[in-house]
């Protein structure tokens, strides 16, 4: 899972930063428990 985060992360980000509205708050928590090393990415989301 770690090498899937470490591949996908930029473009995770980038699908959640633009235009639906979703729940980021939720979103990011459950990122943060699969990938807690790419915390910096996560918090791009908005």
């Amino acid at each position: 899972m770690i090498l899937f985060f470490n591949a996908k992360t930029d473009e995770i980000a980038s699908i959640y930063s633009g235009g639906m509205i979703f729940n980021t708050k939720m979103l990011k928590e459950a990122l943060m428990k699969l990938a807690p090393t790419q915390v910096t990415k996560w918090n791009e989301i908005k």
